[in-house]
């Protein structure tokens, strides 16, 4: 297909995402501690190491270059986070911190499993109907896991999305 080359550009830029979703909570948390100076610090740390590391991707002279950049400064940024501001505001607490993203990373896991599986039966489908099924997949094993794993988390989620409130 047309789009195939952007496949591992994609994949690169999952890591980028991958890597935000767990860091980008830290703000609500300096908030929360009052110390959004600490906020402000960090983000003069992450532009002074975000300009050169960019630009560095820029040199190789291709989007996947750039990507990778990105991807390893994401990296590099989750762990400076937790070091650098998780520990100041509670301390060492780097076992708590892992296991509670834990649950989704696993069940994360088994969904991509399941996608790469559903991929490799129907790779006769058309790709349009093949990453709709895929999603539609994915989508129907992350929420069983989370209603199994999670039920008060996505019943909560779901009042938000759902229930309106009568004036």
């Amino acid at each position: 297909a047309s789009w195939t080359p952007s496949v591992p550009l994609f994949q690169i830029l999952a890591v980028v995402g991958l890597s935000r979703s767990i860091a980008g909570t830290v703000g609500s948390l300096l908030l929360a501690m009052g110390r959004p100076e600490l906020g402000f610090k960090w983000s003069l740390l992450v532009v002074s190491i975000q300009v050169p590391g960019i630009y560095t991707g820029v040199l190789s002279g291709s989007t996947l270059g750039v990507a990778t950049a990105f991807a390893i400064l994401a990296c590099v940024y989750l762990v400076l986070n937790y070091v650098i501001l998780i520990r100041t505001l509670l301390g060492p607490c780097i076992r708590d911190y892992v296991m509670r993203i834990w649950p989704y990373v696993w069940m994360s896991t088994l969904m991509a499993t399941a996608i790469i599986g559903v991929s490799m039966v129907l790779s006769f489908l058309p790709s349009p109907v093949l990453l709709l099924v895929q999603v539609t997949s994915g989508l129907a094993v992350y929420t069983l896991l989370l209603w199994h794993e999670k039920k008060p988390l996505l019943l909560d989620a779901t009042r938000l999305v759902f229930v309106r409130d009568n004036p």
